[in-house]
């Protein structure tokens, strides 16, 4: 008979515990042990007890990896164009572990402290031997979001077949956005098809 048992993908988990859905994904994520929080903060100090250094350490143990020496966002208290320490390093210790050269084959949480980390956020990768943002390499463009996406992106560019499964927001469950129109105005649906 054949082998029934699932092969194990190491995939990245990009995810920010400032929201309570990806919080609680995040904890739902690490009760698989061959899974690691890599913790992309360029300072691991916060208001949420949980997710203070000494915390992560204590619960995760040696799956908690703090590297915002290398994947933190230098410039996260100015915004957005985004500065990693060293991105190319941070990356490669990333691979490392996913394809177990490091340790074990893994997969990964990239945790930030973020509300949203969103697939498809447009972000622009420095490809200066130095990783310094220069007007020629790493031009503003638009919204970059949470500089996790920048590191998603510099991996993805390295090993384009490891899977990134970003987490699924529901927006249906938000409540609607109230209108500022008048009262007597009235809002006719439209069908789509």
């Amino acid at each position: 008979m054949g082998d029934y048992t699932a092969k194990f993908i190491p995939t990245v988990y990009p995810r920010g515990y400032g929201n309570k859905e990806e919080e609680q994904d995040i904890r739902f994520l690490m009760t698989d042990q061959r899974i690691h929080l890599f913790d992309t903060r360029m300072s691991p100090a916060t208001g949420f007890i949980a997710y203070q250094k000494a915390s992560l350490e204590l619960t995760y143990q040696d799956r908690y990896h703090f590297c915002g020496s290398l994947l933190g966002n230098i410039r996260y208290k100015e915004g957005p164009p985004h500065q990693i320490v060293d991105l190319k390093k941070g990356v490669m210790g990333l691979i490392g572990y996913l394809c177990g050269t490091v340790d074990v084959t893994t997969s990964i949480v990239l945790m930030c402290g973020c509300s949203t980390i969103h697939e498809g956020q447009e972000v622009a990768l420095c490809e200066c031997p130095t990783n310094k943002p220069c007007e020629r390499c790493i031009p503003y463009r638009g919204k970059q979001g949470c500089h996790v996406n920048t590191i998603v992106q510099a991996l993805h560019k390295l090993r384009p077949g490891i899977p990134i499964e970003y987490a699924y927001h529901d927006d249906s469950k938000k409540p609607a956005k109230k209108s500022k129109k008048k009262k007597t105005d009235v809002e006719y649906a439209i069908p789509l098809f």
